[in-house]
């Protein structure tokens, strides 16, 4: 059985990384990286890993959060 679910969440610039992207806003702000089991093609290069950690350079407070997120998601509702 194939899920491109999967394969759509943990591929490098993938859904992953894009909700991640709005966590973290625009400019460079933090990085993005895989939580759990890299994976690499036979040549050896990396093509991604389950789930997402950001790593954010500075505090942000949970209101800013919700206004990046919001922003990515062009959500204009409270």
């Amino acid at each position: 059985m194939y899920s491109p679910h999967s394969a759509l969440d943990s591929v490098w610039g993938g859904i992953n990384d894009w909700l991640a992207q709005g966590l973290m806003g625009a400019g460079d702000h933090g990085e993005i990286k895989y939580l759990v089991t890299e994976k690499f093609d036979p040549s050896g290069t990396s093509e991604g890993g389950e789930g997402r950690l950001v790593v954010l350079h500075k505090p942000v407070g949970f209101d800013k959060l919700v206004e990046r997120v919001k922003s990515h998601l062009k959500l204009s509702q409270r």
